[in-house]
């Protein structure tokens, strides 16, 4: 766990998602149950890709969590890219980190998705079907 100077905390997090291991970093405010924003990356991407870590920071700094996760097949998750990429599975591994969140008690009510490229399609197909608060 990192800590920031204002007390906010990045704590590392694995879920499971159709029997893959997730790894995700959650940024934590000081403030207590803050909303959350849910990144979820690019096609070729992963969590630790300099926009995602920049959104967890900035975040932060605004009183707000920020959860960034890899998708199956990327980064830390288990899987193989090529085997396990589908808008399905991503939409099931995004569905995955908004129980994960959502189970969490330091975490407030108020949850938003941000997406980008293939991501921003992944938020907007969960978003249709399932509440979220805002998307990006």
């Amino acid at each position: 766990m990192k800590k920031y100077k204002s007390g906010a905390t990045c704590k590392n997090i694995n879920f499971s998602s159709d029997g893959y291991t997730l790894r995700g970093t959650l940024h934590l405010p000081a403030k207590e149950n803050p909303p959350v924003i849910i990144g979820c990356h690019g096609l070729l991407s992963n969590r630790d890709s300099p926009k995602q870590i920049q959104l967890g920071i900035q975040c932060v700094t605004h009183d707000i969590a920020f959860f960034r996760f890899d998708h199956r097949g990327c980064g830390q998750s288990s899987g193989i890219f090529e085997k396990v990429t589908s808008l399905e599975a991503r939409c099931n591994d995004l569905l995955s980190a908004l129980d994960t969140i959502r189970a969490r008690q330091d975490i407030g009510d108020r949850i938003g998705l941000f997406g980008s490229s293939m991501g921003g399609a992944v938020c907007i197909t969960v978003a249709a079907a399932h509440h979220v608060d805002s998307i990006v």
